[in-house]
């Protein structure tokens, strides 16, 4: 699972808010940041240009079940 709460804490940490954000992005979007929703890489790409930040001050992978089996990408 994506979580955006490093952005959370990245914003406070400036003194911001994700409505800050609203010049760059729409109000849609703010709102799926809000809710850990899909964002495409070119928003995440927007976020870091406007803050200045690295990918891992926006977004962390959380995974969601230990018990899952990885999904084999090679196996034919």
């Amino acid at each position: 699972m994506i979580s955006y709460e490093p952005l959370t804490k990245t914003l406070q940490e400036r003194g911001m808010k994700r409505t800050d954000l609203l010049p760059y992005m729409s109000s849609a979007t703010i709102a799926k940041l809000a809710n850990n929703e899909f964002l495409s890489l070119k928003t995440v790409d927007t976020i870091c240009r406007v803050l200045h930040c690295r990918i891992e001050e926006v977004v962390i992978y959380i995974e969601e079940n230990e018990d899952e089996q990885p999904v084999d990408w090679y196996e034919t």
